[in-house]
């Protein structure tokens, strides 16, 4: 599988249709219904968005621009996306932080760089698969005490850290396993204190290892030959 696509920077919607300053829930959710998409998927997803939104594991802004952009695209490709971010919500995942590491963030992003949709699809379902391989190796480990495991608990520290180290460690696969080790402990330590506290980041650090980073990688890549 090619490797993921690195270093995307400078992202800030251009291109992607301008937003209101402010967009309520229901417009999100009416939007969805919308969609030429399969009623069924329409009632699986739109209660999970709903919570999502009132939980903080999606923003309103994003998550509008996400289902305008896939409105675009063929159905099939479309429900195919939506399909993914239904699945990581259904865990627990956060899919959009508003601005930083998101599976919907990714999907805008890659969107606007016009990447062939089997490559973008790829990217998404292994972000995906790393978010689920980071938090089954940081229990074999230790590092967390819990995290939720449904989209309508409140969001809690460690499930953006869950966040975060999955998306340090797709931004270097394929790479020297111990230079990905450095670049994710680098990422760690930049986000102690901004966007994670000290008290959820430290016990990783304490435990974190080339061995770590790739059981988190061999797992994903096994999830996404399922």
């Amino acid at each position: 599988m090619k490797k993921l696509l690195l270093g995307v920077v400078g992202f800030a919607l251009l291109g992607l249709g301008q937003l209101p300053p402010s967009v309520a829930p229901a417009e999100v959710l009416t939007y969805l219904q919308t969609m030429a998409i399969s009623p069924e998927l329409k009632n699986s997803f739109a209660p999970l968005l709903s919570a999502a939104l009132t939980t903080g594991r999606a923003t309103c802004s994003v998550s509008l621009n996400f289902l305008r952009q896939l409105s675009a695209r063929p159905p099939a490709e479309a429900e195919e996306c939506i399909l993914v971010i239904r699945a990581a919500l259904e865990q627990g995942f956060i899919v959009d932080t508003g601005t930083g590491s998101s599976l919907m963030n990714q999907v805008l992003k890659l969107l606007q760089l016009k990447l062939a949709w089997d490559q973008l699809i790829a990217d998404v379902k292994i972000r995906y698969n790393l978010m689920v391989a980071t938090r089954t190796v940081l229990g074999r480990y230790g590092a967390v005490e819990r995290t939720s495991l449904q989209v309508g608990e409140p969001v809690l520290p460690q499930d953006r850290l869950v966040l975060e180290l999955a998306w340090a460690v797709g931004d270097y696969l394929g790479q020297d396993p111990v230079a990905v080790e450095a670049q994710v402990r680098g990422r760690l330590v930049n986000l102690r204190g901004t966007v994670l506290p000290p008290s959820t980041v430290d016990p990783v650090l304490q435990v974190l290892d080339v061995e770590m980073v790739q059981a988190i990688t061999v797992l994903a890549f096994t999830l996404q030959r399922r």
